[in-house]
């Protein structure tokens, strides 16, 4: 939801889209996730697209104070066990969709890189156990 009288009143002056941002190529397992924006201009930050649950869905790669690779994945999947063992949603998930096709492109894609980089964390927005084995002091 959005909540106007909470935005600063040069919102639309301040405003930066993501794909105003240097645009950056993937490779290797990343490679399936398209064309990255450098957010910061440092590689320090990136934001990939995540397409599938709305159009323009994106996560943020980054690193984060113990030098972990992260991936926020926002609402791409709402669930851990959706990309990690490719157990997808109840099918009236998929009247939620944007687009169902391209949702389980973006899951298969999120379940190579699990494969392939273990050691990132993949954290959804709605996935308590992600965020419980990331930070266990979060409990």
């Amino acid at each position: 939801a959005l909540l106007p009288q909470l935005l600063p009143e040069d919102f639309d002056r301040r405003l930066q889209f993501a794909e105003q941002a240097p645009q950056r190529e993937l490779s290797g397992a990343w490679k399936g996730l398209g064309t990255a924006y450098d957010l910061f201009e440092d590689g320090s930050v990136l934001a990939v697209p995540l397409p599938g649950h709305v159009p323009g869905q994106m996560g943020v790669w980054l690193r984060d104070q113990h030098d972990r690779e992260v991936l926020l994945c926002a609402d791409a999947v709402w669930s851990s066990a959706t990309w990690a063992t490719l157990q997808w949603p109840a099918w009236p998930t998929r009247l939620l969709m944007h687009d169902w096709s391209a949702f389980q492109r973006t899951v298969r894609q999120l379940h190579g890189l699990s494969q392939a980089h273990p050691e990132l964390a993949i954290l959804p927005s709605h996935c308590q156990p992600s965020l419980d084995r990331y930070q266990p002091e979060w409990r």
